[in-house]
């Protein structure tokens, strides 16, 4: 029993070691967002006018409703959504950085190639950190997606953005009472 115990379990390191160099590592950042672009004030061309883009993105909150309980009687996940609408003014004077246009291999796209693309309200990948999107959360886009990057002008970073916890709301299913959390006297982990 000990010999097939032992020869399982050098079977299992090879596998092991061998499927794991084929792994993607992990991201360091937070997740973009999606949303949607469009150019709304082309303006004049000259190098220092000042141009904009209006970004819809959808702002989620999040809610437990009920107790934690065995899967079957799992409590609902509430969400709630909202349409957040930025406008980007790009080029023109000022101190702080603009937002950035990029495509998914991270090179900055051209005023011209901005104003082609988003002509017409395009989906788009939002980095609410103010930096490039990890090539991790990218691995599923289309080649031809465009990356907005926003910037200090336009309040990177935005946390505010991301999905985020909500407060408890006052009709509670659970007769008001805010969800019990695993590891609590109650329901121990």
């Amino acid at each position: 029993m000990l010999q097939r115990l032992t020869c399982f379990s050098v079977v299992l390191v090879a596998v092991g070691s061998a499927g794991g160099s084929e792994l993607q590592r992990l991201p360091k950042s937070v997740p973009p967002l999606l949303g949607v672009a469009v150019v709304t004030n082309g303006g004049d061309t000259g190098k220092f006018s000042e141009w904009q883009i209006e970004l819809s993105i959808p702002r989620i909150r999040w809610e437990v409703v009920g107790e934690m309980i065995p899967k079957k009687n799992w409590p609902e996940l509430e969400t709630e959504v909202e349409r957040v609408v930025l406008t980007l003014r790009m080029g023109g004077p000022s101190q702080l950085a603009e937002s950035r246009v990029l495509d998914v291999k991270g090179k900055e796209l051209t005023r011209e190639q901005v104003a082609n693309r988003l002509a017409k309200e395009t989906p788009v990948i939002v980095s609410a950190s103010g930096q490039v999107p990890d090539p991790y959360f990218l691995q599923l886009t289309n080649p031809d997606a465009i990356v907005i990057v926003l910037g200090p002008r336009d309040g990177a970073p935005a946390p505010e953005l991301l999905p985020a916890k909500r407060e408890p709301s006052k009709k509670a299913k659970n007769g008001g009472k805010p969800p019990v959390e695993r590891g609590t006297d109650e329901h121990p982990k």
